[in-house]
């Protein structure tokens, strides 16, 4: 496989994030101008990038000593190929370097992929939100498990 390279997103990368972003998550893509924002309010972007491409994106903040993924994904081109793995081993190490305590997320239910990949990595369940997520066209209601990893 091609090198990857996992780096912090430089504003013109935030395009290409939203744009991936907009084809994986059909229940509430992030926009880039929401990423900005997000950036501006102390969010961190992380990009893997593949000949000047972004391929996969990794969103999270940071409170205090814990610290929360917001979204991920990976280019369809790219996936099953253990990318998301990767830039989630390196997340939770630097996290760890920094003396985090915990690392939350949200994913809904009916992503057992990413509930594998997460539980495989140390995640567990601590909660359930009831109707998390919303598909925009059929109003579809979807429970989002909420998974923890103590650091």
């Amino acid at each position: 496989m091609t090198e990857i390279l996992i780096c912090l997103a430089e504003t013109e990368h935030l395009t290409q994030v939203a744009d991936l972003e907009q084809s994986l998550n059909p229940h509430a893509p992030w926009s880039a101008s929401m990423l900005t924002e997000s950036v501006l309010a102390g969010a961190v972007v992380w990009v893997l990038i593949v000949e000047d491409q972004v391929v996969g994106y990794l969103v999270f903040d940071c409170l205090f000593e814990i610290s929360q993924i917001l979204a991920i994904g990976v280019d369809p081109k790219y996936q099953r190929k253990g990318l998301a793995k990767q830039v989630l081993m390196q997340y939770v190490e630097t996290q760890r370097a920094a003396g985090t305590a915990e690392l939350l997320l949200e994913v809904a239910t009916t992503n057992q992929a990413a509930i594998a990949l997460y539980v495989s990595l140390g995640f567990s369940r601590v909660g359930l939100r009831r109707g998390y997520y919303q598909e925009p066209e059929s109003g579809i209601k979807t429970d989002a498990l909420v998974l923890k990893l103590m650091i």
